[in-house]
């Protein structure tokens, strides 16, 4: 079979990648965690570009989680 792969990508990257015919199936088990840090330094307003980041990354990881969460409630 042509153009057959498998990758283990965390749920994050998804959306980036929507832009292919790819079909994402989620691993269950083992259930992985990690931990993000975001190091900024203290001023009384963030660069417009870092605000912008974090401000994605926070989004992009609410979204994910809620579809996760989405996802375990379908099997009950």
């Amino acid at each position: 079979m042509d153009g057959l792969g498998v990758s283990a990508v965390p749920r994050l990257v998804l959306p980036l990648m929507a832009f292919g015919q790819l079909v994402a199936r989620p691993l269950n088990d083992p259930v992985t965690v990690r931990k993000l840090a975001v190091h900024a330094p203290r001023t009384p307003v963030p660069p417009t570009a870092s605000a912008y980041f974090l401000h994605r990354l926070l989004h992009t990881i609410a979204a994910a989680e809620d579809d996760g969460n989405k996802r375990e409630g379908q099997g009950e």
